[in-house]
């Protein structure tokens, strides 16, 4: 379901990117260029975070061989954004999921809307080694979009 919230920005909302930027803001940021957003945290007074949803990179985080199976584990990332992406001293990633009824990973997971949460990458390396979730469960982002107080409603009253 979609429906036009008018100027509400919430926790959950998507936003749907533009197609009309300025020349330069184009140039430096294509990446918002017809984004989809998944708002994860909005407090219109001090920040909006979220994260873009439709950037897929050729990226896979391979973390160290489990001592017991000696596998390893991979995950497919995605850009989440420009904001501590992988190439900050020290990137954010972050996995979106929807693994319910299990207590270890509510205790780990933040809630977006409905069944869909996120949690740090930390975390769902912990599950996955405790064999409670599989990376599969997983979508992986690094980085995220961020706006300060009043700034993303600023951005959408111009259509930018």
């Amino acid at each position: 379901w979609a429906y036009d919230s008018g100027n509400v920005i919430e926790q959950g909302a998507v936003i749907l990117g533009g197609v009309e930027q300025d020349f330069g803001f184009g140039l430096r940021q294509q990446y918002f260029h017809k984004a989809v957003i998944l708002v994860l945290d909005h407090d219109e007074h001090k920040f909006t975070r979220g994260i873009i949803l439709n950037r897929p990179s050729d990226l896979v985080l391979v973390d160290e061989k489990d001592e017991e199976t000696g596998m390893e584990m991979k995950w497919r990332v995605w850009f989440g954004g420009d904001v501590q992406g992988l190439d900050a001293p020290l990137p954010e990633v972050i996995c979106l999921h929807s693994i319910s009824g299990n207590e270890k990973v509510d205790e780990v997971s933040v809630p977006v809307m409905n069944d869909i949460k996120w949690m740090p990458f930390e975390s769902a390396k912990m599950l996955v080694r405790k064999g409670l979730a599989q990376t599969s469960d997983f979508w992986v982002f690094s980085g995220y979009a961020g706006w300060g107080p009043q700034q993303l409603m600023g951005e959408l009253e111009r259509k930018s």
